[in-house]
């Protein structure tokens, strides 16, 4: 099992929380169900979803979990054995946003800084 971590950001926020709350709203559930089933596979498998759909390496530690038409990037923390689910959203065209992967460093970046890494 690998323990699944949300990152707060040193002003408070979750960004992941707020996109799964943003899910929610537009009521689509299956599609929370579907965000926390990945969620819940990648604690129990870890990195060996990268052999399957459900998981992309975008860059380094940087991973992009897929549920549906929804993304959730994470940071794998190698020296705590650990993933740290960073931000969501829901996928719209073929390529991943850029606007998201440079999101996804900034967050990754201030989670370094915070001494945790």
């Amino acid at each position: 099992m690998y323990s699944i971590i949300d990152f707060q950001t040193p002003d408070g926020s979750r960004p992941i929380n707020d996109f799964m709350v943003s899910v929610r709203r537009s009521g689509d559930l299956s599609g929370v169900r579907a965000i926390n089933n990945a969620i819940d596979r990648l604690g129990s498998v870890g990195l060996s979803l990268l052999n399957t759909a459900m998981m992309d390496n975008i860059e380094d530690d940087i991973y992009e979990l897929r549920a549906r038409h929804y993304r959730v990037f994470c940071y794998y923390d190698r020296g705590q054995s650990r993933f740290i689910l960073l931000s969501g959203f829901r996928k719209r065209t073929q390529r991943t946003p850029l606007r998201e992967i440079a999101q996804a460093r900034r967050l990754v970046a201030e989670y370094r800084t915070m001494g945790v890494d």
